[in-house]
């Protein structure tokens, strides 16, 4: 079905991710593991712009708004890192 995005829930990936004979728990693990590292990764690239030069406000403006989005969708998803190994699910 169609969601609107801010309405789109961890109980709609565990659905969608089952329907494909996917690991709900490997779904999630995913989704929080892109929350955890979009905000330092963003900062990292933004940080290395800095030091060649390349200051945009767009590019800082982009940063700050993906911060905010994964620093709210942590609060309904939880942000872990994955582990290293192959198939490690966060918390396990």
């Amino acid at each position: 079905g169609y969601y609107h995005i801010d309405r789109i829930l961890p109980r709609h990936w565990e659905a969608q991710a089952r329907k494909c004979g996917y690991d709900a728990d490997h779904a999630l693990a995913h989704i929080r593991d892109l929350i955890a590292r979009i905000p330092g990764e963003a900062r990292k690239l933004q940080s290395e712009c800095k030091k060649e030069g390349v200051t945009m406000s767009d590019l800082s403006k982009l940063v700050e708004l993906l911060v905010d989005r994964c620093t709210m969708l942590a609060s309904t998803y939880g942000s872990e890192l994955m582990g290293t190994g192959q198939g490690s699910v966060p918390g396990t």
